[in-house]
């Protein structure tokens, strides 16, 4: 089975008391994921706190849980949650996450933010290659690990089977995806004047899956241009 892509790994939440434990990964600049995460809920006022101290300290703030709330945190059991810093705040901003009890001033289990992490973010890289049918576009975004934004793209639509193709290996092959259109279409490709469009990925694929994305010619096996997808980058996860 495939692992799933959940972000940039920051790494397991240190277990001091309470049953706290979790694996917590960087989605992007404000957004973190905790894989498997466990507290017995049984310390009074415990939240999720971050600070830029070098260690947790009663100066921290709080972090909504993964519903938005700031009251004190009940039990999980291996549970995945996604927390959203307070507006203004980014994970540049701080130095440790913790499960933090503000009664007593207790650390329950905490983990390090390295400011040098590699937090996901969109990646804009080159344009498509002008090689038949008029195919050409803007630079193209990666947003997130499922997600290509494709700006001033133009295909004459001549070709008899012209689909959005992503392919693993040295180069565009008829071993590749067929991808559907912006609209979600399997048809071949219309004529496009300079439009913008968004495709994805399958719900089960994701960048790093591919190293080509194009449009391709399926009843001919032609290439009629292309960009390469890069892998050493860290983009966010899809929603």
């Amino acid at each position: 089975m495939k692992d799933v892509y959940f972000g940039t790994l920051i790494g397991k939440l240190a277990k001091y008391s309470h049953e706290v434990n979790g694996e917590v990964y960087a989605v992007d600049e404000s957004t973190l994921f905790i894989k498997n995460f466990n507290y017995d809920g049984q310390g009074p006022q415990t939240f999720f706190w971050a600070g830029n101290s070098p260690t947790p300290d009663d100066s921290g703030f709080i972090i909504p849980d993964e519903k938005g709330s700031t009251k004190s945190l009940n039990a999980y059991q291996n549970q995945n949650i996604v927390l959203r810093l307070p507006e203004g705040k980014t994970l540049r901003d701080i130095n440790w996450l913790s499960v933090w009890c503000r009664e007593f001033k207790v650390n329950f289990g905490d983990i390090a933010i390295d400011k040098n992490l590699d937090i996901p973010s969109p990646v804009e890289i080159p344009a498509l290659s002008r090689l038949a049918h008029d195919v050409r576009s803007g630079p193209i975004t990666i947003v997130d690990a499922q997600t290509f934004l494709v700006p001033n793209f133009y295909y004459d639509g001549q070709g008899p089977a012209g689909y959005w193709w992503a392919t693993k290996g040295p180069r565009q092959a008829p071993t590749g995806l067929r991808l559907k259109d912006e609209n979600g279409s399997p048809a071949p490709l219309r004529r496009y004047s300079g439009e913008t469009v968004v495709i994805s990925l399958p719900d089960d694929k994701t960048i790093y899956d591919y190293d080509w994305l194009g449009v391709w010619c399926e009843e001919f096996n032609v290439d009629f241009g292309h960009i390469r997808i890069p892998q050493h980058i860290r983009v966010p996860p899809s929603p």
